[in-house]
């Protein structure tokens, strides 16, 4: 080959060999060691180093193939930046899980046999979520920490878990007892609860719920729980000592009673969330306005329960964030159903999730962008 004059920019290949946290303080213990801890332990695993060692300090004390780590605030959340220069490179990240990102991003080149080289990075979605429906079939604690971390590697931040609907209950807290009128006693057993139709027996305690939530932490990942209601409750009143407040397997939100029971079953879960962590809580909201079966028995259509399903979502909303839940979600089923403003207007569910399209087997199912008109995201 001819030899060519190489260029004053010319720079050899960079190895990663050090993790330098820049800053002063020793940052043991904060979020940003925990995911530079984290992606350490993957470049060693992914075979790109024997052992990589984590520093911190000034910039000025850094060595060649050191990757320098800092969060800055004129970057979005989760955005990052790589500037290789003089051996060293700099990843500039708007936060740990940002910078958990970059770190991975350089991981990923290597492992590819490619070099690292100046880049940048902002996700074009900022909510990329994974729904897990753990409540029709059982999924272990081992299954959903292996799904979190896969989900993570791939840059997914959100971990939707459904643990509750039409045929089964899945996740048991260590109380089970329910307080219904506030009065310090128990009014319902909701022991009879975790279960389902396939694996019987099989369900979530809470000790795995708090492993799996402090693992999601860990990776980047948000928890988001899912109790589904007023309808894809069959399995809840299907139990003989809660069928006095549900009929065809769905709640009667015209019913005083039933509402009663099925607000306090959710709140005393959510409750739970916001004291591990978890700020936004999805009430369901789906499929209860048209007819649908439930354990094969046609159910009728509730359109004409708009009004009060409506009513009865919004206020759980609003005493879900009385606890502490700082963003709710719903499916878009209910949510200004036929593009009807007038009848309800919506106050305190932030999301929609979007899932049947208007016209769907019949029904009047406001539009994406109507929504979007009305607030919510």
């Amino acid at each position: 080959p001819s030899a060519v004059l190489a260029d004053e920019t010319e720079q050899t290949a960079f190895l990663p060999k050090r993790m330098f946290i820049v800053g002063t303080n020793n940052p043991e213990g904060t979020e940003l060691a925990q995911k530079v801890s984290l992606a350490a332990a993957e470049f060693q695993v992914k075979g790109i180093c024997d052992s990589m060692k984590i520093v911190y300090g000034e910039a000025a004390l850094a060595q060649e193939n050191d990757i320098l780590i800092q969060i800055s605030d004129t970057l979005d959340q989760e955005s990052f930046e790589i500037l290789l220069e003089e051996g060293k490179a700099f990843l500039t990240a708007g936060s740990p899980a940002g910078a958990l990102y970059g770190l991975r991003s350089m991981l990923k080149t290597k492992m590819l046999g490619r070099e690292i080289v100046d880049t940048s990075e902002t996700p074009d979605i900022g909510q990329r979520i994974f729904h897990l429906d753990c409540g029709r079939k059982y999924f272990s604690k081992e299954w959903i920490l292996s799904l979190i971390k896969e989900i993570s590697w791939l840059k997914m931040n959100q971990l939707e878990i459904d643990f509750s609907n039409g045929t089964g209950f899945r996740f048991a807290l260590n109380d089970m007892s329910l307080d219904i009128n506030g009065d310090g006693e128990m009014d319902e057993d909701l022991s009879v609860l975790p279960g389902g139709v396939t694996d019987p027996a099989s369900y979530l305690r809470e000790s795995d719920m708090n492993e799996i939530i402090r693992t999601a932490q860990e990776y980047g990942v948000e928890i988001v729980p899912c109790l589904d209601t007023p309808g894809h409750t069959g399995w809840i009143f299907g139990k003989d000592s809660f069928s006095k407040y549900g009929a065809n397997g769905d709640l009667d939100v015209e019913n005083t009673e039933a509402v009663a029971f099925i607000k306090a079953l959710v709140k005393k879960y959510a409750a739970y969330f916001v004291s591990r962590g978890c700020t936004t809580f999805h009430i369901g909201g789906d499929e209860y306005l048209h007819g649908a079966y439930n354990w094969g028995t046609p159910v009728a259509s509730t359109e004409e329960k708009y009004g009060a399903a409506a009513v009865y979502l919004d206020s759980l909303a609003a005493e879900l964030k009385a606890l502490g839940v700082k963003k709710i979600r719903s499916f878009n089923d209910c949510l200004y159903y036929n593009s009807d403003t007038q009848t309800h207007t919506w106050q305190n569910v932030d999301e929609a999730e979007y899932w049947c399209y208007d016209g769907m087997n019949g029904f009047r199912y406001a539009a994406p962008g109507f929504l979007a008109e009305q607030g919510l995201g």
